[in-house]
């Protein structure tokens, strides 16, 4: 079985996995993060979350694929890789 980065980025618009090393300050917003997902995708409401905050780098590939990165580390990161899987699904219409 894959490594979870490994089979992240078969499906996610990115060619290598990003490194994000947690630390233990991380965990309470990443329980707020795991939160608001589950509010997300129950079609719940939610008004303040660390998702809101979420930031991506965006790079032009070989042969024209457009590729996201986390442009921050820790939590932030992580939240930021959810938020950009949560759009792509909501313009699927998942």
């Amino acid at each position: 079985m894959l490594p979870w980065r490994q089979r992240w980025s078969i499906g996610a618009a990115v060619r290598t996995p990003p490194e994000i090393s947690l630390a233990p300050d991380d965990l309470a917003p990443l329980r707020q993060v795991r939160e608001d997902v589950r509010a997300l995708t129950g079609r719940g409401e939610v008004t303040s979350s660390p998702l809101a905050g979420a930031q991506l780098t965006l790079s032009l590939e070989p042969g024209g694929r457009l590729a996201y990165r986390p442009a921050g580390s820790g939590w932030r990161g992580v939240a930021a890789l959810a938020a950009a899987e949560i759009l792509l699904a909501q313009q699927r219409g998942q």
